[in-house]
């Protein structure tokens, strides 16, 4: 392109994006004041580089302090395996996940450093051994013992997961250092049309991690189009560990970005990519079985649609590289700002250069195939669940967060799952806007689409706003090809910060009783 493209928020953000998200407390300080700094550089603009893989076997994550450098200051970090990004991993439904997690932080960050795992985005039992979200990983070289044998049930669904710490009190500033990784729950190549077999993928790691609370602010640096930080005070957005990495395509090909927000904080990205199209085939790890085409601008004032990610959304987009008439032309991937004081941020550029490499896009009949989840009729008349979301000290213990008015205790009467029944819920808040997440099971909701018109999707995360409670509609289903689902986990804001400081509920899931 000779100019860039102006880009705005287009009007059809889901879930009504546009309000207010709360602003966590603070967390503890990671500057290490340096006038030498010694730390690993974070690559700045430097080709694209995926996570490292964790291989086939059991999977060793060591949970470890390491310093890293951004614009000539050092930074602590609480990692997974040294790394700013956990190593991918990989699993197919039907197989045991197998994760020996060791702990190796100590009182060198704070007096308790329990940590834990939680692979958001399966379809496990929260029973011992799998994924419990109260298990504890102490710290001073604390190990997972029988932790983690996570049996993947033959109905898992195929698709981007993810996984992170859980442990409660510790997880926001755990996941604001970096603490995440990719977790791909690999699809049958059988079942899948040509197209996608074809397409090379991309796993894209969203990451605000988190430098300097001292500001009291958003903890993001936004990189301008000019290619300058605000502030060098915090990091920017990264992707993998990176700020803003290369990528390369042909022109005519097609790839499959598999985009994660890895990220715990309030922040909300909204993504578009210049001159090219975002084909979105799967939101939060289940093909949505349709491809919706967010736009991009064609011409100068037409406003981009976004792919919209709050905290824990995942979304999958097929990018197909556009010609420009050069020998090679340049993209950027933007996140849009969303108020009057920020501005558009860069986060990844697009270099289109080579010969060219005509694919195809999968068809919407192709796609019709994949759809991971049957939908639930909204006419069938199944129990209801309410559950409200809250701050303020008028309704929550003082210095506290809740949810229904009650904030988390382990001892609180956990909510009842039933397995096997159909569930309608109405979540809300009182204040502020809140990313609702709950464990095992996804739900069904409504969105708004690229056309402007109501969409059926399915999520395992979804933005509640003051004005517009979200109806979802849960199918307690049973964990197949695995031992029965019961025991207890949690639903939460995904804020969190806000998780931490009591917006949790416990569930329970319960087998019907044996006759």
């Amino acid at each position: 392109m000779n100019k860039m493209l102006a880009l705005s928020i287009n009007a059809l953000l889901c879930f009504n994006s546009s309000v207010a998200l709360s602003a966590p407390p603070k967390h503890a300080h990671s500057v290490l004041s340096t006038p030498n700094p010694t730390g690993i550089p974070i690559p700045i603009r430097q080709p694209f580089q995926e996570p490292d893989e964790a291989g086939a076997g059991a999977i060793s994550l060591i949970v470890a302090p390491k310093v890293f450098t951004y614009n000539d200051k050092d930074y602590a970090f609480r990692t997974y395996n040294g790394k700013l990004v956990g190593p991918t991993m990989r699993i197919a439904p039907g197989q045991t996940l197998n994760v020996n997690l060791t702990n190796n932080l100590s009182s060198k960050f704070s007096k308790d450093e329990k940590t834990n795992l939680h692979t958001h985005g399966l379809h496990a039992s929260p029973k011992a051994p799998q994924d419990n979200p109260l298990a504890v990983i102490q710290p001073n070289g604390g190990t997972s013992g029988d932790y983690y044998h996570i049996l993947v049930p033959t109905n898992q669904w195929t698709g981007t997961q993810w996984y992170h710490p859980h442990w409660h009190g510790n997880t926001a500033i755990q996941v604001a250092n970096g603490m995440t990784g990719a977790l791909i729950v690999e699809d049958d190549p059988a079942k899948l049309p040509q197209s996608l077999k074809d397409a090379q993928e991309k796993i894209f790691v969203f990451q605000q991690i988190q430098v300097n609370d001292a500001i009291g602010q958003p903890l993001r640096a936004r990189i301008t189009a000019s290619g300058k930080a605000v502030s060098t005070d915090s990091i920017p957005v990264l992707i993998n560990g990176q700020s803003q990495p290369v990528l390369t395509m042909q022109p005519g090909e097609v790839q499959r970005w598999r985009f994660i927000d890895g990220d715990g904080s309030f922040h909300q990205l909204n993504l578009v990519l210049e001159g090219h199209d975002l084909n979105e085939i799967a939101l939060d790890g289940m093909y949505t079985g349709t491809i919706d085409t967010w736009k991009a601008a064609t011409q100068i004032g037409q406003p981009s649609q976004a792919v919209v990610l709050n905290s824990g959304n995942r979304s999958d987009v097929l990018i197909q590289a556009q010609a420009c008439g050069k020998a090679e032309c340049s993209y950027k991937l933007i996140d849009l700002a969303t108020a009057d004081d920020e501005t558009d941020q860069i986060l990844a550029t697009l270099v289109v250069k080579g010969d060219a490499k005509p694919m195809t896009l999968p068809t919407t009949a192709d796609m019709a195939t994949l759809k991971s989840q049957v939908d639930i009729p909204t006419t069938d008349a199944p129990a209801t669940q309410t559950a409200t979301l809250m701050v303020g000290a008028d309704v929550c213990n003082e210095g506290t967060d809740c949810v229904d008015g009650v904030t988390w205790n382990k001892a609180e009467p956990p909510r009842p799952m039933p397995i096997g029944e159909v569930q309608k819920w109405k979540v809300s808040t009182n204040k502020f806007s809140h990313p609702f997440h709950i464990h095992v099971n996804p739900f069904q909701t409504t969105r708004s689409g690229p056309d402007g018109n109501p969409e059926t999707v399915w999520l395992d995360t979804a933005l509640v706003s003051p004005d517009k409670p979200v109806e979802l509609y849960i199918r307690n289903e049973d964990v197949l090809g695995a031992p029965l689902a019961d025991g207890v986990s949690v639903l939460h804001c995904h804020i969190l910060a806000h998780e931490d400081a009591g917006m949790m509920q416990s569930i329970e899931f319960k087998a019907p009783s044996v006759k």
